[in-house]
């Protein structure tokens, strides 16, 4: 009983350090805010767009990038596509997105349909 209890006091110790709770968010701002624009031609390997919001220091109508992101190429190619296809569904449903991203290059990290 012992070495059970030892080993789950050893478990949330570790659960305890793995877990932050006070997460570090790799983002500068988030908006709410309508797709106006979406270029394609730059798929699969980034997918630029406008909204109708300033989001940090990125004025309204300014070009926005996601970057394709995953762990091998065909992850990125898919991570565009999904992002391609949310924007396209936004934008023709007339739904909003909300968008985190970094001042630095209007870089965009993460996109929710609302």
């Amino acid at each position: 009983m012992k070495i059970f209890t030892a080993g789950i006091t050893a478990l949330a110790a570790m659960t305890a350090v793995l877990i932050p709770t006070n997460p570090v968010f790799a983002y500068d701002w988030v908006v709410t805010a309508n797709v106006a624009v979406v270029e394609g031609s730059y798929a699969p390997t980034s997918v630029p767009f406008t909204i109708d919001v300033a989001a940090g220091s990125c004025v309204a109508g300014q070009f926005l990038i996601w970057t394709a992101q995953g762990s091998d190429n065909s992850a990125r190619i898919a991570s565009n596509h999904s992002v391609l296809a949310l924007l396209l569904t936004a934008r023709a449903a007339g739904l909003k997105v909300q968008v985190y991203g970094n001042n630095a290059g209007c870089a965009v990290t993460n996109i929710w349909l609302k």
